[in-house]
């Protein structure tokens, strides 16, 4: 009888030792949402948590074959000393795991004012990788080390936020005014689900449909005035690191100037269709970045 305690203790203890199994042929004592959990734990920290929903989708292979951006919001802590020789050292580790799957580094950007922030978080960063594939961003992951890479990422930030964007729009990017005080605006939309104007209706508008009417004006119109451009543009399929957004639509702008952006903002016309914008969005989150490295796109 002890003998088949020892035996039945022996068993329990290896089957916490493994965590978990599920049902999924070939996937030995540890299955997907097992795999996915330990995945995310290696990954995480305790502000800046990752997907399991997302991690487990890409060990089915649920997510295609498709190309996609990571976008990330970085909040570097500015009481860490060494807190860009961490990243550096980050940096230098994701670019030989981006390296090998055909992934890299498509955007790099400070912050340097945080123009419309309705959800009143501090972010210092926006970066953006370009990756041929899910399955090329799940290798990367599963790097081990990449892996111990990103917690240097971890030691040297507050908060990071992670988006899985699906490129509507992706220009292969080359400086029209290099010799020019040019900036990047980072735009993260949240569309109502019906328009809502200052007389408190809708006027018969869904929140994207409302928006538009503001867009198709400044892209069609404004932009090709001033020389600005969507750089790149998408949709949010997925929140891949973080717990706090419900984010629809990214786009990062490039303008030739701050004093660019202020004659379009200006304009009467402008200012004529300004609150269809407001009246189709829920949340808004703008940001004025400049580049740390030259655009890398599409």
């Amino acid at each position: 009888m002890m003998s088949l305690n020892r035996l039945q203790a022996t068993a329990i203890v290896l089957m916490l030792l493994w965590g978990c199994s599920d049902s999924d042929p070939g996937a030995g004592l540890c299955g997907s949402s097992c795999q996915a959990r330990q995945m995310a734990a290696s990954l995480s920290d305790r502000d800046s948590p990752f997907s399991e929903t997302v991690l487990r989708s890409l060990i089915e292979n649920e997510l295609g074959s498709e190309p996609f951006y990571l976008v990330e919001y970085w909040h570097v802590d500015g009481l860490v000393t060494d807190s860009e020789e961490l990243l550096s050292q980050y940096d230098v580790a994701l670019n030989e795991s981006l390296d090998v799957v055909g992934a890299h580094l498509a955007i790099d950007n400070q912050v340097f004012n945080q123009v419309t922030n309705t959800e009143e978080l501090t972010w210092t960063r926006v970066r953006v990788v370009s990756y041929p594939s899910p399955q090329a961003y799940l290798d990367v992951l599963s790097d081990p080390h990449y892996q111990q890479a990103v917690q240097l990422k971890h030691q040297a930030t507050v908060k990071i936020r992670g988006l899985w964007i699906a490129p509507v729009v992706a220009v292969d990017f080359v400086d029209p005014h290099p010799d020019r005080a040019e900036f990047f605006m980072s735009n993260l939309n949240t569309f109502r689900d019906m328009a809502l104007y200052a007389d408190g209706t809708s006027h018969g508008l869904t929140g994207v449909e409302a928006n538009e009417l503001y867009t198709d004006v400044v892209v069609g119109r404004f932009f090709p005035q001033i020389g600005a451009f969507p750089v790149v543009a998408g949709t949010v399929e997925h929140l891949v690191v973080g717990s706090d957004a419900d984010w629809d639509f990214f786009a990062l702008v490039y303008y030739p100037s701050v004093a660019d952006l202020l004659t379009m903002i200006t304009d009467p016309v402008f200012q004529e269709f300004l609150p269809n914008k407001h009246a189709g969005l829920r949340k808004i989150n703008s940001m004025m970045t400049a580049p740390l490295m030259s655009p890398q796109l599409p």
